[in-house]
């Protein structure tokens, strides 16, 4: 009876032993850490933004390691959301092999702005219905004391075509000013805003000082194109959901001597963005470059500030009321 009670006993306890190995890997302590590792030492080789920031990177290795050394299975997916989140980057983010992306923080001027803009507020400021582009990226229209108004929903490389823009600007090319309305609008492509900038100036203008591995980039000009130039007045709308690209356009157009810029401050997060894979297939996105205004403050954090701030509330919205656009509408009377 003691013998099969032996033999009962071991395979009960093979059982679970073929259990956990089943659940957590032998070697899967040693895959976290690798991950860990890689994640720290491509974020210290690339980042632009410690110094900024005051982010120690070498304290965060010791905290975070003794975190991954414990973790087990996806628990270090965990770990690794939180050593990127101490960048407090809108642009930093992960994801595992086959999953969705997770950013691992929003600038809090988005959060506070969220919710603050509408486009069908937006028409309540219209006799006529506004003209929208066939990607529904771009809505157009006048008000009545011909105003132009143009919304640029977002930079993202093929979402509009240079022939919409064209479009729009053509229907709005004899009103006595524009307003390009880039509110909520998170960014996408320089080049997407290049297509704008370049048929709103009518003189040359620099381009946004960036570094990258460490070198400063010298600042080129960016050249009026297309069939014309609109250089009537132009009032460019912003709020804290404006976002990398749209912030670099921003910066780019400010300096144009008949643009100003109306609204609140841009989240802040202009940096060129990067995907690094990891050994195990998990995969990072962190920034690498600096993006500095006009002023060489860097974008990042500090965001837009608007030549004309203008708040507006969730309240607003819910009311019916477009503070910003209201302001400049009347601008122009």
């Amino acid at each position: 009876m003691k013998y099969y009670l032996r033999i009962l006993i071991i395979i009960v306890c093979y059982g679970f032993c073929a259990c956990e190995s089943l659940f957590i890997p032998e070697n899967s302590v040693d895959y976290n850490l690798n991950d860990f590792e890689e994640t720290w030492k491509i974020v210290d080789s690339v980042y632009p933004f410690f110094e900024l920031k005051e982010i120690n990177w070498d304290s965060l290795h010791f905290v975070y390691r003794e975190e991954a050394e414990e973790a087990r299975g996806d628990e270090i997916f965990e770990v690794l959301f939180n050593l990127l989140k101490e960048l407090q980057d809108g642009h930093v983010g992960l994801k595992t092999q086959g999953g969705g992306y997770i950013s691992t923080f929003t600038p809090r001027r988005k959060i506070k702005d969220t919710g603050t803009y509408s486009p069908f507020v937006v028409r309540n400021y219209f006799t006529t219905e506004l003209k929208v582009d066939k990607n529904k990226k771009i809505e157009y229209g006048i008000t009545s004391n011909n105003v132009g108004y143009i919304h640029i929903a977002t930079f993202l490389n093929n979402t509009w075509t240079e022939t919409a823009f064209s479009t729009a600007l053509n229907y709005v090319n004899d009103t006595k000013g524009l307003i390009v309305d880039v509110r909520n609008n998170e960014g996408g492509s320089d080049g997407m805003g290049g297509i704008v900038i370049r048929r709103l100036i009518s003189e040359p203008i620099l381009s946004l000082s960036v570094r990258r591995d460490g070198e400063w980039t010298p600042r080129s000009l960016i050249t009026p194109s297309g069939e014309y130039q609109y250089t009537n007045p132009v009032i460019i709308l912003v709020n804290g959901l404006c976002f990398s690209a749209t912030e670099d356009f921003i910066a780019v157009i400010e300096q144009a001597e008949h643009v100003i810029v109306v609204g609140d401050t841009t989240a802040g997060g202009s940096s060129a963005p990067h995907e690094y894979f990891l050994t195990s297939g998990k995969s990072i996105r962190i920034s690498t470059v600096e993006i500095c205004r006009t002023d060489s403050i860097a974008i990042e954090w500090n965001g837009i500030i608007p030549d004309i701030q203008i708040s507006q509330t969730r309240e607003n919205i819910q009311n019916g009321i477009d503070s910003q656009l209201e302001f400049a509408i009347n601008n122009f009377d």
